[in-house]
């Protein structure tokens, strides 16, 4: 992988750009630059945004802080010809460009057709823009920008696409509607790097393209500028069920305005109505009818672009967007950008994030640049990694299973297991049963019978987060069944019997990993954990396993960081750590040989 670049490196070829307009529009435009150079905000061409000429008024540059006007006299017809025969051809939208420029002229016509206003804005490649977002869109999950227009998210998308292409060699297709992310032309702008751009020849024709790319070009990445109709939110959530990322944006301040469009809704998993029973509605002390969300989202993560170095970001929408119809109150984290680069986060995200096991889609973000360091960097460590592993707790002289220790992840008693998990969409007395009286308030394992539920996925949640909990085969030698939210309201003879022996039923959205790893965190009160504790309790248990069986085992995909923490602790316990396999599927073996 390249080392990133500076922050704030632009192209834009603002030669390009003056050079379509008449000489009194670019000799004012100077003398406005010149005249304000000794302002208390400056004016400056980088700072440029668009210019803007309507018929009969005087020409305006908007700026970044403000605007200007260009000269005292009013645009001619002449001058609106003059900058049209300058372009490669206005197109259906309106919309024109300049040849091998990120530049975009947007046209307003009058009833008979005739040109009478230009909206010129100024493209730009800014490279580095996208590094305050690395760990979110290299996670791989589908991201959605929303921000108003012009707070520049097609040119954070731009960067996100050629990061992913260059940095990441991902095999990045960019549905390019207007020419606005690549630029004008048949040859893409340098600016997106390595993805390849799919031209669409009309508007609305983008869910066709967005379609076509999935099907005949095999992409791992999808990037789509301006969503904006119900066919292209059908298009995207279409392909994000095909295993295929979007990086996309959309119009709107806020989560909240999205969940209140009811074309985008759906890019959110949309909005229905549920009436409730008079139980459930007294249970959750509600009202009757309430607001539900009703599918999973298209995106799972969405970064509210408030300003230009300023973002929200939401990274498990799902939670956020189910905690937001229930009236609660999810504050994002906000991450702010300096002048030099810098990242400053003002507010950290609520226990909301809900972290992926299996390690990161794109491992290493930031990180080496090349296998031949990864490889040089996993066969040595220095004292300031060791003093990190220590203050990080991955030098413990104890591997074994933790219990019964005060603050540790240990499963609570079955009287303080009852009432922490509910379900919302119990019908038929399916709720929790009473423990019979003489039942002891002691620890003991858990054993579920899991009905409809992934029974190997299920297991592997179990070892790694090490909850005190045991998979049995038959429904009546368990202590409550877990199955998929639905399920259970079939008419079911299995159901039936359960009723009639007051089994606890608990139930899960999907039969997904996130799901399963929610309701066990919930269940056992243990704590979200990330990427970084669930890499060393699963270390802790894999040396457990070879010291005991002497076979070797495969720990779970990793990024660097932690494949490197990884092999010095269990090279420190005695026992053999190589790293095996390509990224991002990178993993770590130990044995004793």
């Amino acid at each position: 992988m390249s080392e990133p670049l500076a922050y704030g490196v632009l192209t834009d070829d603002m030669d390009g750009f003056l050079a379509v307009f008449p000489e009194r529009i670019r000799k004012a435009l100077q003398d406005c630059l010149a005249s304000g150079a000794d302002d208390e905000t400056p004016l400056a061409l980088d700072d440029l945004v668009e210019i803007i000429a309507d018929l009969g008024r005087r020409a305006e540059a908007r700026f970044y802080q403000r605007s200007v006007y260009l000269g005292d006299q009013p645009v001619t017809a002449e001058e609106i010809q003059h900058v049209v025969e300058r372009l490669s051809g206005i197109g259906k939208d309106n919309r024109a460009g300049i040849e091998a420029t990120l530049h975009r002229i947007s046209v307003i016509r009058s009833r008979q057709g005739r040109i009478i206003g230009l909206t010129c804005r100024v493209g730009r490649a800014v490279y580095g823009s996208a590094d305050v977002l690395r760990d979110v869109f290299t996670e791989g999950k589908s991201v959605l920008l929303l921000g108003s227009p012009g707070v520049g998210k097609t040119t954070l998308l731009r960067e996100i696409a050629r990061v992913l292409a260059d940095d990441y060699h991902r095999r990045v297709v960019i549905v390019d509607t207007s020419n606005e992310i690549a630029g004008d032309g048949d040859i893409p702008h340098p600016g997106i790097g390595g993805a390849r751009r799919m031209p669409v020849p009309e508007p609305a024709l983008q869910h066709s393209v967005m379609i076509e790319a999935v099907e005949n070009h095999m992409p791992e990445v999808v990037v789509i500028d301006e969503i904006g109709n119900e066919a292209e939110t059908y298009a995207a959530r279409t392909i994000a069920e095909r295993g295929v990322m979007l990086v996309a944006t959309a119009h709107g301040l806020k989560l909240e305005n999205l969940l209140q469009n009811p074309t985008l809704s759906d890019l959110v998993g949309g909005i229905q109505s549920v009436t409730l029973s008079d139980e459930e509605a007294k249970r959750r002390k509600s009202r009757k009818s309430v607001l539900e969300r009703k599918a999973p989202p298209t995106f799972g993560v969405i970064v509210e672009v408030r300003e230009r170095n300023l973002f929200a970001v939401h990274r498990d929408v799902e939670q956020v967007v189910d905690s937001i119809l229930r009236g609660m109150v999810c504050e994002p984290e906000v991450r702010c950008r300096r002048d030099d680069g810098s990242v400053k986060v003002t507010r950290q995200a609520s226990a909301l994030h809900s972290s992926s096991p299996a390690g990161q889609l794109f491992p290493g973000a930031g990180g080496a640049a090349g296998n031949a360091e990864r490889e040089e960097l996993e066969e040595g460590i220095d004292e300031s990694l060791l003093e990190e592993m220590r203050a990080a707790g991955w030098l413990d002289d104890e591997t074994e299973d933790e219990t019964g220790d005060e603050g540790s992840n240990c499963a609570p008693s079955q009287r303080e297991r009852r009432d922490i998990y509910r379900d919302d969409s119990a019908e038929d007395g399916y709720r929790l049963a009473p423990l019979p009286p003489d039942q002891p308030d002691a620890q003991q394992t858990v054993r579920i019978y899991p009905y409809a539920v992934s029974r190997n996925r299920l297991q592997g949640l179990i070892n790694t987060l090490g909850v005190d909990a045991k998979l049995v085969g038959e429904w009546h030698d368990s202590d409550m069944v877990l199955t998929v939210r639905g399920v259970g309201r079939r008419k079911d003879p299995f159901f039936a019997a359960i009723r009639s022996r007051s089994m606890p039923v608990h139930y899960i959205s999907g039969n997904s990993r996130v799901q399963m790893q929610n309701f066990l965190e919930n269940f056992f009160h243990v704590r979200s954990l990330s990427p970084s504790d669930l890499a060393k309790r699963e270390l802790d248990r894999g040396i457990v396993a070879v010291k005991r069986t002497g076979r070797p085992v495969d720990l779970s995909p990793q990024e660097l960081k932690l494949r490197r923490l990884q092999t010095k602790v269990a090279e420190a316990a005695g026992i053999n750590a190589r790293s095996y396999g390509n990224e991002p599927f990178r993993y770590v073996r130990l044995s004793l040989e």
